[in-house]
């Protein structure tokens, strides 16, 4: 976003898309001067689903703000440009418009105000605006946009938009995905075990062959991500042609060993005949002596022929034994290895810790006890596979508390956290770097957090007797209920219209979750630890030290069953 009176600060919003559904992440670029529509749009697009970032910090004369929009724009598949007057003159907004084409991102203009119309604001110096109509950034001229002007239909519009941002979703999903793994192996130095290989070798190359003219452009480090990835594997063949052509010339010189054993014995068996033929000449009793002689020497080369070729074919044997062994061990690592690679696969993000047990199953052990592991022949795809697994399962993310954290729970989409603590605080981090988007402060420790189902709202639980709700954007209070002792538990209603609250006055209770209203109260005889909604949303169970789980109706409080236990 952007103004030469110009401001962002960021607000992220959770999606409310189906369960298991990849969410569009959107950045918003607009003129300070358009705020109140930019924020109507990021509402509209909000309830349709998406992931919406928008800028809310003022630019001002010889601010560094390059690095914060550029980070903004890197982390969204899609720029979507609010077009005015006064955004069209923005250097701000077309250094945006640039920088969102220079990392590949998709650019959708939406017109909200005509160009030819006077502008509204001024320049971040403080003057007026040149006279005369505005032109838009030269990237977006030829790009149909959703109108807004004009008195249309503001949901018409979003409409458009809305379309535009569906169409060719899998191209532009498959795109960003790329561009992710290629920043993260050319910023992480370009290292062999972060490739690509096999099929997604293959999904890549069939991204740049099916891209169109209005999709974003394949990023530099996209494409020498493939060609590495390519050559990689290339070599990896070649390495495996190089063994296969030694073992054929192996092979070869072992037959070429028996002919050699072949002729000498049929070269001395010839030499013997001689030596009987010219011992004829010297009459019969010499003829007898030669041929006992021949006989007695054709024995011996006779023996001798048959140890060296015992010995020749134990060796053999020996050499094809070693050659199956060592055949069966790559057969086997390979295996070893694409089994890692599912499992590190998953959509979930896979099951590092036995990923790695399984690839290094597959790895030399050159101080085991048998033989076979610690010669086993290293296969270089499980090393990869190795190395990417160990990569998955390191931390993350350390978020540092003044205090023991008593609570934490994941948004619905797994891309924020919130946590409650000993010092007296909840908090709302990024879960991949740790970065605190959120903190709400309480008077006293933090013993429970609950994300609403659209995850726009969390729901917190303190020893100050409150039970509050805030936006888990900006951490501002939304409502606040009270209790006659600490609040111990809190939980969200399916449909994320109400609250329960379990504390240690002894009482559940059921609140409006904007206004705080109670609705209903549940007494037991002592503090209430837990409570949890039915799926459809009518029942609620209680559990207290009083030795009782209790399910009553949501409505009225309405006792439907009671289930005692032997301790609290």
């Amino acid at each position: 976003m952007a103004q030469d009176t110009t401001v962002t600060g960021t607000t992220h919003a959770a999606s409310t898309s189906p369960p298991g559904t990849t969410k569009l992440r959107v950045f918003i670029s607009y003129s300070r001067v358009d705020e109140t529509f930019a924020e109507e749009l990021r509402l509209g697009l909000e309830d349709k689903g998406y992931a919406v970032a928008i800028d809310k910090h003022a630019i001002r004369q010889g601010e560094e703000w390059q690095p914060r929009l550029s980070a903004l724009i890197a982390e969204n598949a899609t720029v979507v440009f609010v077009l005015s007057p006064d955004s069209a003159r923005s250097d701000i907004c077309e250094w945006e418009v640039d920088e969102a084409h220079r990392r590949g991102k998709r650019i959708i203009p939406v017109m909200h105000r005509g160009l030819d119309e006077p502008p509204k604001g001024t320049q971040r110096d403080g003057t007026p605006w040149p006279p005369g109509p505005a032109r838009a950034p030269e990237r977006l001229t030829l790009i149909n946009y959703p109108r807004f002007d004009g008195g249309r239909s503001f949901m018409v519009g979003l409409r458009q938009l809305v379309e535009a941002l569906e169409a060719d979703l899998p191209w532009i999903d498959a795109h960003s995905r790329l561009a992710t793994r290629a920043r993260d192996w050319d910023e992480g130095g370009r290292p062999t075990n972060r490739l690509m290989s096999g099929q997604d070798i293959k999904d890549a190359k069939r991204l740049v062959e099916t891209r169109k003219a209005s999709s974003p452009p394949m990023l530099p480090e996209q494409m020498d991500f493939i060609q590495a990835s390519e050559a990689h594997e290339s070599a990896q063949m070649s390495s495996r042609e190089r063994e296969a052509e030694e073992k054929r010339k192996l092979a070869e010189r072992a037959a070429d060993a028996a002919r050699g054993a072949t002729r000498y014995a049929v070269a001395g068996l010839a030499v013997a005949l001689v030596l009987a033929g010219v011992a004829g000449w010297f009459g019969w009793d010499a003829r007898q002596k030669s041929a006992a002689l021949v006989v007695s020497n054709v024995e011996v080369v006779t023996q001798k022929d048959a140890a060296v070729t015992a010995a020749e074919k134990a060796k053999k044997s020996e050499q094809a034994a070693e050659a199956i062994t060592r055949e069966a061990l790559i057969t086997q690592s390979g295996l070893l290895s694409e089994t890692a690679k599912a499992i590190s696969d998953q959509p979930s993000g896979g099951d590092a810790p036995l990923a790695m047990l399984v690839a290094l199953a597959g790895m030399p052990d050159m101080e085991s006890d048998d033989a076979r592991h610690a010669s086993r022949p290293l296969v270089p795809e499980t090393q990869i596979q190795l190395d990417r697994a160990y990569l998955s399962n390191r931390e993350r993310a350390v978020v540092p508390h003044g205090g023991g954290v008593n609570a934490v729970a994941w948004s619905p989409d797994g891309t924020w956290l919130a946590t409650g603590s000993e010092d007296k605080s909840a908090r709302i981090v990024e879960a991949a770097s740790g970065k605190e988007i959120a903190r709400v402060a309480h008077d006293d420790r933090v013993w429970a957090v609950a994300w609403s189902p659209g995850g726009q709202r969390i729901a917190i639980g303190s020893w100050d007797k409150t039970a509050r709700i805030v936006e888990a954007a900006t951490g501002k209070e939304i409502a606040r209920m009270a209790h006659d002792g600490s609040v111990s538990a809190v939980a969200w209603s399916p449909d994320g219209q109400q609250i329960a609250t379990g504390s240690d006055d002894k009482t559940a209770r059921i609140v409006e979750a904007t206004s705080a209203r109670e609705i209903v109260r549940v007494t037991h005889d002592g503090r209430v630890w837990t409570v949890a909604w039915s799926p459809d949303g009518r029942l609620i169970a209680t559990g207290s030290d009083d030795k009782t789980l209790r399910i009553v109706e949501a409505v009225s409080g309405k006792e439907i069953a009671r289930v005692p236990h032997d301790y609290r």
